[in-house]
């Protein structure tokens, strides 16, 4: 949000993780934060209560690997993609709030993006979907 981006912005920016980028996934937008440091892909979107509209949250790993994502201590239900490198989404799953169920990547992914529960299925996004990432995501 703009209000979030002043405030950071206010307060000097340390991180990235603080910026909102844009994805573009089949000609739909999702506006995330990113979380790259294992402190932050540890937090994830733990004691939230909502999302704002098509905001979710980006995990960028430092190569491709099985990761792993449970929900503890996570109030809002969210869908999560598996992407590829590449950006090809490789697999999507649905996860409950404060659950400690285990939702393994099937493939090795450089990325996993956690929306609200049902946002790639409201916008016909699915396995084969391609993710457009911004060039300061690109490497």
């Amino acid at each position: 949000s703009a209000a979030g981006l002043a405030s950071c912005q206010k307060q000097g920016r340390s991180t990235v993780t603080k910026d909102v980028v844009t994805l573009n996934i089949d000609g739909n937008n999702a506006f995330v934060e990113l979380a790259v440091t294992p402190e932050e892909h540890k937090k994830g979107l733990m004691f939230r209560d909502r999302l704002e509209k098509d905001h979710g949250m980006l995990f960028i790993f430092e190569k491709e690997n099985n990761v792993s994502f449970w929900m503890k201590n996570t109030r809002i239900p969210l869908s999560i993609a598996f992407i590829k490198e590449d950006g090809w989404i490789a697999q999507i799953e649905e996860m409950v709030p404060n659950s400690l169920e285990s939702h393994m990547s099937e493939m090795k992914v450089k990325y996993t993006l956690e929306m609200d529960v049902g946002w790639f299925k409201n916008h016909k996004i699915g396995v084969g979907s391609y993710v457009r990432f911004p060039p300061e995501i690109r490497k």
